[in-house]
């Protein structure tokens, strides 16, 4: 085998707030709706990790590798702004982890 190739792999987990959502089929419909829209425009891995059978609340995690610090970043930032767009949800915070 040849030298270190470098591997970099991000996850961006964002806390959201389905304030219109008056039951769990409102919200399944908003968050699956944001699920979908990330993976039809990004390569990354989402799904719901948190608050599921709560109907105001959902977190979100999403994962990107690659051998490019950069393109990742990009991806997770792309994450972020896609599910600041989404009607009805509100993202009340974020953070970024690297492993």
């Amino acid at each position: 085998m040849g030298g270190e190739v470098p591997v970099f792999l991000g996850m961006i987990t964002l806390d959201l707030r389905l304030a219109g959502c008056v039951s769990l089929k409102d919200k399944r419909r908003i968050i699956r709706g944001l699920i979908d829209r990330v993976r039809s425009r990004l390569d990354v891995c989402i799904a719901e990790v948190g608050f599921q059978d709560v109907h105001g609340r959902s977190v979100i995690c999403a994962a990107s590798v690659s051998s490019d610090r950069g393109r990742v970043e990009r991806a997770l930032d792309q994450v972020r702004a896609i599910a600041e767009e989404r009607e009805g949800a509100e993202v009340a915070c974020w953070w970024i982890e690297w492993r």
